[in-house]
């Protein structure tokens, strides 16, 4: 795109850098709504099912409600990790969980600063605009990023 690459698929740390961003902020999404539609928190899905496996259910239920474009690429990366990555997968939800209830550091564009850290480089940021990108756009550009660096469908 632009005659560059964001994120090479061999590069192993930025591929995981960027599926563990979309997870704590696909799992920051959930709690932040979850009082909304009467869901139950992560931690409850966690305690029954597993770290991986109740985080899916957990996304999934409210992937039924229709948030498709927060939580699909979250999902589909969950469905491709192996279990043995639970204990990385549950320090994410961890800082997730602390970071939901941090209304300030949400009000505050949170997950834009994390997308710039994960992005890399400068070039890469102007060559996408994301200095000033809203939430929405800089979720979108990393489901994206990800869709490409993983092949996913």
């Amino acid at each position: 795109m632009y005659g560059f690459s964001v994120a090479e698929a061999r590069d192993v740390e930025v591929v995981f850098g960027q599926a563990a961003l979309a997870i704590l902020l696909s799992t920051v999404f959930y709690e932040r709504l979850r009082h909304v539609h009467g869901l139950q928190s992560v931690e409850s899905y966690i305690r029954s099912k597993r770290i991986i496996h109740g985080l899916k259910a957990a996304l999934g239920d409210m992937l039924k409600i229709n948030y498709e474009l927060a939580l699909q690429l979250a999902l589909e990366i969950l469905n491709e990790i192996p279990l043995v990555l639970s204990v990385g997968i549950s320090s994410i939800i961890n800082y997730s969980l602390r970071i939901s209830e941090m209304s300030h550091l949400l009000a505050r564009d949170f997950s834009g600063r994390i997308y710039h850290e994960i992005t890399g480089d400068i070039s890469v940021r102007k060559g996408f605009a994301t200095f000033y990108t809203e939430v929405p756009a800089a979720y979108m550009l990393i489901n994206l990023v990800l869709k490409t660096a993983l092949d996913i469908r």
